[in-house]
């Protein structure tokens, strides 16, 4: 539900990408949604903790943020000084597994605010069941860089 013109334009950003088939695999589905984009029914997630993430991706989240934020700066050309060092064979594991590759890619093609935004946060990911396995999902996308230019910079 949306709060005041941010919300608003958060769920709009949400309603459009639950559209994109490139997305469904990293997203949580939205259901339903408002004609004014008040308000935005979603596929229920559980809290992700980072043993959870950990237990249903494989990666420790601390060492995925830390990619996100090099990948982030990859895609952006910024200086490559604020990169972290991560073990190229970890990365190569990231770069093959469904999941974290198609964030990264969302990354790449997408209007992600500075250093992967929310990406960067444990709170923006829920559980959810995906043909009868739990999948990590993506449950806050409403802020992209035109949105947070627009609202909160």
């Amino acid at each position: 539900m949306a709060k005041n013109s941010k919300g608003i334009a958060q769920n709009e950003v949400e309603i459009d990408l639950s559209d994109d088939n490139y997305l469904e695999n990293i997203l949580a589905k939205v259901f339903d949604s408002d004609y004014n984009s008040l308000w935005v029914e979603m596929e229920l997630a559980r809290k992700v903790t980072p043993s959870i993430f950990k237990s249903v991706t494989g990666f420790d989240f601390n060492t995925y943020i830390r990619a996100v934020n090099n990948v982030w700066m990859d895609a952006n050309s910024k200086s490559k000084l604020g990169k972290y060092k991560i073990d190229q064979n970890i990365m190569d594991a990231m770069y093959e597994d469904d999941f974290v590759s198609g964030i990264f890619n969302y990354i790449g093609s997408y209007d992600i605010p500075k250093g992967g935004g929310d990406l960067q946060r444990l709170s923006t990911y829920g559980v959810v069941k995906r043909d009868g396995k739990d999948a990590i999902v993506i449950i806050d996308y409403g802020l992209t860089g035109e949105v947070y230019d627009s609202y909160y910079s």
